[in-house]
This record gives C-alpha cells, sequence and structure tokens, in this order.
C-alpha cells in the first residue's frame, strides 16, 4: 500500500542555489492594463508582486513583507525553508539585498512558519491581512511566489496562479489547514495566499501527494490567524508590530 506524503514546495535543488532572476521581466509577467483580467484581479497581482520577496539561502523559497517598525521590516515564510543554521538574503521587489542571520530568525514552534527581519531605508509595500476565517470552499484565492528555474522557465520570475478553495482541514500539526487547486511550484514555498481584494489570508507551503502518484493537484496553506494566534509564542508583539486581521 502507497503511504501518504506531503511535500514541502519550499526549496529548490542546490544548483538553483544562486538563480538568475529577472525582476525586470517579473513586472511584465503580470496582467497588463490591456489585459482581459478584471480591475479587480489586475489589483490583487498588483499587490501581490509589490508584498512578495525571494529568500535565498538552502535553496530558495518566497516571503510576505507584513510589517515594518521604524527601519525594520518583517516578512513572513515557510520555517521549513530556514531551517539551516546560515545566513538568508531576502530580495525585495526592486532587486535590493538584505542579509539575515540564522540567529536573527524568529520560528514559530508548533505552526511551519518563522519571520525574517531586515532594516532598509527603502519604501516597500507592506501586506494588508485579511481574515481566514471567512475562507471558504469555493472560494476564489491567488498563490504568489518565485518559483526556480526549471527546462521550460529559465530565469526566475515572480509568478501569480489563481485557484480556489478545494477544502479545509482542521489540526494538522504544521497548521496546513487550507486546501486549494492553484498551481504551485518548488521556490514558491513562503508565499502569500491572497483572496479576492489581495488581502494574505494564509501562506502556502505543502502539496498533497503520495509516493505513486506524487503531486496530486492539491496545495495546502497555514491560515493567517493561525500565525496571529502563535506570534506571541515567539516572542512577537502584534501590538507593536501593527498586525491584526480583517474583517
Amino acid at each position: 500500500m502507497a503511504t501518504g506524503k506531503a511535500y514541502q514546495c519550499g526549496q529548490v535543488g542546490a544548483a538553483n542555489a544562486q538563480p538568475n532572476v529577472d525582476f525586470a521581466a517579473s513586472q511584465s509577467a503580470n496582467p497588463s492594463a490591456n489585459s482581459s483580467a478584471t480591475p479587480q484581479k489586475q489589483n490583487v497581482y498588483k499587490t501581490a508582486r509589490e508584498i512578495t520577496v525571494l529568500i535565498e539561502g538552502d535553496g530558495n523559497a518566497s516571503g510576505v513583507t507584513i510589517a515594518k517598525v521604524d527601519r525594520t521590516y518583517y516578512v513572513l515564510t515557510s520555517k521549513h525553508a530556514v531551517k539551516k543554521n546560515e545566513t538568508y538574503t531576502v530580495i525585495a521587489g526592486d532587486g535590493k539585498k538584505y542579509s539575515v542571520a540564522y540567529p536573527q530568525i524568529k520560528q514559530l514552534a508548533d505552526l511551519d512558519l518563522a519571520i525574517l527581519p531586515f532594516s532598509s531605508d527603502r519604501s516597500y509595500a507592506i501586506a494588508n491581512l485579511g481574515n481566514s476565517d471567512r475562507v471558504g470552499q469555493g472560494d476564489n484565492v491567488y498563490v504568489s511566489g518565485w518559483p526556480g528555474t526549471e527546462q521550460a522557465i529559465t530565469q526566475r520570475t515572480h509568478l501569480v496562479t489563481d485557484g480556489r478553495i478545494v477544502g479545509l482541514q482542521k489540526g494538522d500539526g504544521d497548521g496546513y489547514e487550507l486546501m486549494y487547486g492553484n498551481a504551485t511550484a518548488p521556490g514558491m514555498s513562503g508565499g502569500p495566499v491572497l483572496d479576492g481584494s489581495g488581502r494574505v489570508v494564509g501562506i502556502h507551503g505543502r502539496a498533497a501527494g503520495n509516493q505513486v502518484s506524487g503531486k496530486v493537484g492539491i496545495n495546502l496553506g497555514i491560515p493567517i490567524n493561525l500565525f496571529l494566534q502563535k506570534a506571541p509564542q515567539a516572542g512577537l508583539s502584534l501590538q507593536k508590530l501593527g498586525l491584526k486581521s480583517g474583517i
């Protein structure tokens, strides 16, 4: 009998540890003003592009900028993408790189989530948080991230994929309760799951499958409300960071 397996989606092989990142090309990967996308969808794609960062380290992953205090920005990502004791690099939307030492990373004990801080005098967009308790089966969602390169996609490019919530599971040990049909790829783990208004309702990080069939097209994310509930246990002050769920 085949045994079940959850696939972590955040990291690509060591051969891609220093990807060729085309930030200019990634701008054109989102719908243009002349596309058939609705204005609301165009706004979601624009928001996703502005708040999603690339994280280099042991493989590569994505993240979302959720807060700023003075000069310090805070990036939420998957814990499994930053689990090794090494220095990581956050690459912002303008291509600027920021080093984050491993001791600076805040890891949540009960969820596959972590926070990376970096300091900058530049102005970067901050995500708005939605209310994941209001997300239900059939709702439209978007997953934003920086997938790794492969035979067809030869340059690292920011992508946003749309789909729908296909199911909800409660009580997962790592927090993966959101299930959706969006296409994802290695390197997108840690990226935001957005609702139709461009608010973050989850963090992507896992794909369903088993040893026989491999990935089966269902992906999973951690509801943002779970992060808000558990963040104080990691020494993160929601009041200081100005964080609360949307309505």
